[in-house]
């Protein structure tokens, strides 16, 4: 900020002024600091930096953040709380958020050549996995209850010669089940 010191503070572009009322927030060392899109406005460096200064606080502080940039709550959260419609649907951890999602687990395969209506029959019949479905060419094996698969799904594929040309596990991003989650918040709302 020191390059702007002596500007008034509605002459400054959105980034400076969000860096302005970051060091307005944490200039008196709180022990709790409630903080409402603190990248919003940043370019990509910025926004790294912020994230590296609430991660340091962090050892030392309470820090909440209100946001609806995903992205920032899987790389900075420990705890994420989603609140639609007035009510609490979610208070846990991200990871154990994305486990609520169908695709947790899964694993994603497409075949060279293969028949993928043998495939889906040899897939169906591991351990573990609840579905399997089929479209354009690839195979999504669902697990039972977010059960990792994908040894076991690899294992049957060698077993059963199925020729891979790719085989890799789904990545659930907080989005998707937030999407999932708010879309119809009374049937995920959090017990009180």
């Amino acid at each position: 900020l020191e390059t702007v010191g002596v500007q008034p503070i509605d002459t400054l572009s959105k980034g400076f002024r969000q860096r302005v009322g970051m060091a307005q927030a944490v200039m008196h060392d709180p022990s709790c600091l409630i903080m409402d899109e603190p990248t919003d406005g940043l370019d990509p460096n910025q926004k790294q930096e912020v994230r590296r200064l609430i991660a340091s606080m962090a050892e030392e502080k309470a820090i909440i953040l209100s946001t609806h940039i995903l992205e920032e709550v899987e790389e900075m959260c420990t705890r994420v709380v989603i609140i639609a419609r007035g009510k609490i649907v979610v208070n846990e951890t991200p990871e154990d958020l994305r486990r609520r999602h169908h695709r947790y687990n899964a694993v994603e395969l497409s075949l060279s050549g293969e028949d993928v209506g043998n495939a889906r029959e040899v897939l169906e019949k591991v351990e573990g996995v609840s579905e399997v479905i089929a479209k354009d060419g690839v195979l999504t094996v669902y697990p039972e209850n977010g059960a990792e698969i994908t040894g076991r799904v690899l294992e049957a594929a060698q077993d059963n010669k199925l020729r891979l040309a790719r085989l890799e596990k789904v990545s659930v991003k907080l989005e998707e089940v937030f999407r999932t989650l708010t879309l119809n918040p009374t049937d995920h709302a959090a017990e009180e």
